[in-house]
Parts: structure tokens; sequence; C-alpha cells
């Protein structure tokens, strides 16, 4: 299940329907993928708080997830290296 909600970060397609699935079938990752979905959305709004970004991608022992996370963290290092050219 979160391997697929993994495609639907990866892919950009119906992160809705990911997250209700996951919500359904694994509720306990339900808000982790919620703030991982909310942190894609986000990045590239002017007005972005990187710091509390950074600390609601906190997942450990789901591979699909640290991925995303990883992924996340990448975009998140690009914004704080362009806020600082800016």
């Amino acid at each position: 299940m979160l391997t697929n909600f993994g495609q639907h970060i990866k892919t950009w397609s119906d992160l809705d329907a990911g997250l209700a699935s996951v919500k359904n079938i694994a509720p306990a990752f339900y808000l982790p993928c919620k703030r991982l979905s909310e942190g894609f959305q986000s990045i590239f709004n002017l007005n972005l708080d990187l710091a509390e970004l950074k600390t609601d991608c906190q997942v450990t022992g789901q591979p699909a997830l640290e991925e995303c996370c990883a992924a996340l963290g990448q975009l998140i290092a690009w914004r704080e290296a362009w806020k600082h050219k800016t």
C-alpha cells in the first residue's frame, strides 16, 4: 500500500486517491503520508516554512516513504540554497 502511495508521489497523479487508500488500508500511516503529500504540493510556495516542512518528514522503517522523504529533503535543500541566493 505504501509503495502504491509512493508511486502516486513519483508520478504526481491522483494524490488524493492515494491518500484515501492509505487511510482505508493502513490508517497508522495516513498522517505521515498526508504530510508528505502536502510537502510536495507546497515545496514551490514562495512563503513556505522550510523548517516546519523538514520536521514533518520523519518516517523510518518504511522504504517507500523513506524514499519520498529523501526526495522531498533534496527539494528542501534546493529551496534553502535558492533562498540564500536571492
